[in-house]
Parts: C-alpha cells; structure tokens; sequence
C-alpha cells in the first residue's frame, strides 16, 4: 500500500511485490516502486465484463484495460496478473480475458484464479492461451477441484516457447 510496505517485503527478502487494485488507482506508486526496485513489480489487473476495476472491486475504473497493461509496461513492471472478478465470484473460469491480455503485452500475463478443471487448465494452455506465462490456481486447489500433481504434470507436457 506505500513504498514503506514494499521496502519492508523487500528487506525481509521478498523477491516479487504484487500490487492489487492499488496499481490502478494509483498508477504513481507503480511508477516509484519500478525505478526503486526494476523487475520485481508485478501489477494486477481486475476484470469485469472486459473493465478495469478499482479500488479492491468496488469501482469501475476509468481506464482501457490494454491501455493500462501497457502503461505498466512502459513503467516497467515485470509481470501482470490478470484476475477476472467474474470468474473469481462465480468460479466459472475465464481464460478469455487473461489470454487476450497477453497477445498485447510484451511482458509476462498470469491468469488468476477461477479455474475449477483440467479442461479449463488445458483451455488455459492452449491455443488463444500460449502466450500466458502461468496460472494462479489458489481456490480450485483449495476447494479440492483439481489436483496439483495433474495439473503440474499437465502443465509439463505442454511444449514451451
């Protein structure tokens, strides 16, 4: 939430900070944590039937979403995650928006949560997904809906770029 925060993960030894929907509603704290710490800020970008959210959901922001993944680009961000609120509520998943999101950025796309099968994870993976650089699978694990070591395995035999 501050650049005290971020000092402070970094100091105890974090290697990446990711920053949620304060990236959007704050774009400057973006900009002053990459000239502080180069490569190791990762932005999320929160969408909901194709709009940027702010403000931890509870607003529609007033930005593009390609138009703010490439302004995290240009600021030097080293990764973005895409999260889409729906899929996250709804636990339908979304590979859609994530993967879209890839094919305009040069930098690394992660798509967050929302997966609930191996179906969607070889959705995920394959064709409009290739240029995804990963999956955070956090509920669907959780919740028991997909195994890791099939996932992982999955994820293995796919060829890589």
């Amino acid at each position: 939430r501050s650049e005290e925060h971020a000092e402070a993960y970094f100091n105890a030894g974090a290697d990446f900070l990711v920053l949620g929907s304060r990236a959007v509603s704050s774009p400057h704290l973006v900009n002053d944590l990459c000239l502080e710490y180069p490569g190791h800020i990762i932005a999320t970008l929160d969408i909901r039937a194709g709009k940027l959210l702010a403000d931890g959901w509870s607003k529609r922001a007033n930005h593009d979403v390609i138009a703010a993944a490439e302004h995290f680009q240009r600021e030097g961000v080293a990764a973005l995650i895409c999260n889409s609120v729906q899929a996250a509520t709804d636990s339908e998943a979304d590979p859609a928006a994530a993967a879209a999101l890839a094919q305009e950025v040069a930098i690394p796309v992660i798509a967050a949560d929302g997966l609930a099968t191996l179906d969607q994870l070889k959705q995920l993976c394959g064709g409009n997904g290739a240029a995804l650089n990963g999956a955070l699978l956090g509920q669907a694990l959780y919740a028991g809906r997909l195994d890791f070591a099939k996932a992982q395995k999955l994820a293995d035999s796919l060829p890589s770029e």
